[in-house]
């Protein structure tokens, strides 16, 4: 082999089968072949369900509290499965099961806060009533 100089004036070392100047030397030595994780469909689903429950669930919260509440407990249930099955199977989608798991928490305070406060207010009205 011999040396050339190679970008920024740095010497290089060039096969003797590429001599072509216009080809850069290569000084790296090739990665393996790339490994293609599937997702887990779990994690898309909790996803997915989560999401839903966020756009459609705040929109109906007053009118079908149970609805809500019961998607956000789905939620949770599918996000912890999905996330038990990523760490088991070694798929990706382990932040898809961690957001929808974050989401779902946060939307079942959300809810329970909402509906407490409803639940406190009536209570006073009822008693201002009586009183």
């Amino acid at each position: 082999m011999r040396t050339d100089t190679g970008a920024f004036g740095n010497p290089s070392m060039v096969s003797p089968e590429c001599t072509d100047p216009a080809v850069p030397p290569s000084s790296f030595a090739p990665y393996g072949p790339y490994e293609v994780r599937s997702t887990n469909k779990l994690a898309v689903f909790a996803f997915l369900l989560t999401i839903f429950n966020l756009v459609v669930g705040t929109l109906s919260m007053i009118l079908f509290p149970l609805f809500t509440l019961a998607m956000c407990v789905l939620g949770i249930v599918l996000g912890h499965l999905a996330l038990r099955s990523v760490r088991r199977s070694h798929q990706a989608g382990r932040s898809l099961a961690i957001a929808a798991l974050v989401l779902s928490y946060a939307g079942l305070l959300f809810e329970l806060v909402v509906l407490g406060s409803i639940h406190l207010f009536m209570d006073l009205d009822l008693l201002a009533l009586l009183g």
